[in-house]
């Protein structure tokens, strides 16, 4: 049902409560893009950190001292083996296919589940269509702009029983011109 609410906001203008959702989980592959090591470092900076960690130690012996599990933490937070049945510690000989193992692990670990978006989106939409956005034009299509445009806003406003002049309006003006555009939201 989620994906017919995100297709019927995409043509009808209605805006969900999604903007919070990190832009790599969904948007970028909704239109049909890969997820990549930047993405998800935006999201868990730990994740690329540690990445990086592996990929400056220089000798076995810096990887015996820091006993690295060959497993990694997806975003729900499972501690997943990334060799199962082989060795269960990373090692100067397997660091890269560690890493690669890590990052292939963290990009695709939500495929199925944007199939079933992509999928319930072709009920509402040609899922060709997607295909010629980016991740955050189809973000800003489905959910708005996030920024509020106040003079937008006010040409569309329509006041019933109140004049346009009456001081309690342009009060009402003047607090949402205070206020911050994560005030809006």
């Amino acid at each position: 049902m989620l994906h017919q609410l995100l297709g019927c906001c995409g043509t009808s203008q209605t805006l969900p409560e999604l903007t919070d959702v990190p832009s790599f989980q969904v948007w970028k592959q909704l239109v049909g893009q890969q997820l990549t090591v930047d993405d998800i470092a935006q999201v868990d900076e730990q994740f690329a950190q540690s990445l990086q960690q592996l990929r400056t130690l220089g000798s076995q012996e810096e990887f015996e001292l820091g006993n690295f599990r060959a497993a990694t933490t997806t975003a729900a937070g499972d501690v997943i083996d990334l060799f199962p049945g082989e060795t269960d510690t990373v090692s100067l000989a397997n660091r890269d296919r560690h890493i690669q193992a890590a990052i292939d692990l963290r990009c695709h670990e939500c495929d199925q589940q944007v199939a079933a978006l992509r999928r319930g989106l072709g009920d509402v939409l040609p899922l060709p269509l997607l295909n010629v956005f980016t991740g955050p034009q189809l973000e800003t299509l489905v959910c708005g702009s996030q920024t509020l445009d106040l003079a937008q806003l006010r040409k569309l406003t329509k006041l019933h029983n109140v004049a346009d002049s009456h001081k309690i309006i342009g009060w009402f003006w003047e607090v949402l011109e205070e206020l911050s555009a994560s005030e809006h939201r």
